[in-house]
């Protein structure tokens, strides 16, 4: 049942970014308007707030949070097991740790993209996807691209 699980997330994870390659190749959907990417979190997040509002920002980006929290939460237990002395790490535990975080973030991902996607304002989807989408994605399939290596 975890193969089928970690293919599913494999499979959404290939549609996903498949979705995100189709608007560099259809030139109406560049965005050729899209502001510098934010190096600091915090710069990001503030100039995101002033867009888009407060309340706004909470109902757009609070799912997305959300499933951060929990993916923080998972890596915690696993940087706590692998503390332990190699022989006392519990490899199950560490590989749950693994898919469970990549599930979340590709959750945080999905949920970038639905926020993104309700805004009309290309700079606050740009931002949003800069900010939340793409690191994400990379994470998720970082993971993802581990569990497989560690099961092959």
């Amino acid at each position: 049942m975890s193969r089928t699980a970690l293919l599913a997330l494999a499979g959404v994870l290939v549609l996903s970014l498949g979705v995100s390659v189709s608007a560099a190749v259809v030139p109406w959907k560049k965005g050729d308007d899209k502001p510098d990417a934010a190096t600091d979190g915090d710069a990001g997040s503030t100039d995101l707030k002033e867009k888009l509002g407060e309340t706004q920002y909470k109902r757009l980006v609070s799912p997305i949070e959300a499933k951060l929290k929990l993916a923080k939460k998972t890596m915690e237990a696993y940087d706590k097991e692998m503390e332990k002395p190699v022989d006392k790490r519990s490899q199950r535990l560490l590989l749950g740790c693994k898919q469970r975080a990549a599930q979340y973030y590709l959750g945080a991902a999905m949920a970038a993209k639905q926020a993104a996607n309700r805004n009309r304002d290309e700079a606050v989807k740009a931002a949003i996807a800069e900010e939340f989408q793409k690191p994400n994605e990379q994470k998720a399939w970082t993971f993802s691209r581990l569990m497989l290596r560690i099961r092959l």
